[in-house]
């Protein structure tokens, strides 16, 4: 969309990855939000607690990206089912 990638699943790649592969990235797979400049990772729409997680440590987070008309990237968190533009 624009000059971001928004292709790429990001399976087993980290956010320098990402940025090496393709420079301006959105991807999704680890479920935590994350920013490396133009490289970005969105969180999960599932609950943060799926019964499979059950006491294991988390850091998931419920984060989508918005791409602005100038090619500018947002990620909006929902926390407690609320977000805040």
């Amino acid at each position: 969309i624009g000059k971001t990638q928004c292709g790429s699943h990001g399976e087993d790649m980290s956010l320098s990855q990402l940025e090496n592969a393709y420079n301006d990235v959105i991807a999704g797979h680890s479920h935590t939000a994350g920013i490396l400049r133009k490289a970005r990772k969105v969180g999960t729409s599932t609950k943060l607690r799926e019964s499979y997680t059950k006491g294991r440590p988390l850091s998931w987070t419920q984060t989508h990206a918005i791409i602005n008309e100038d090619n500018s990237v947002q990620l909006i968190n929902i926390i407690d089912g609320n977000y805040r533009l």
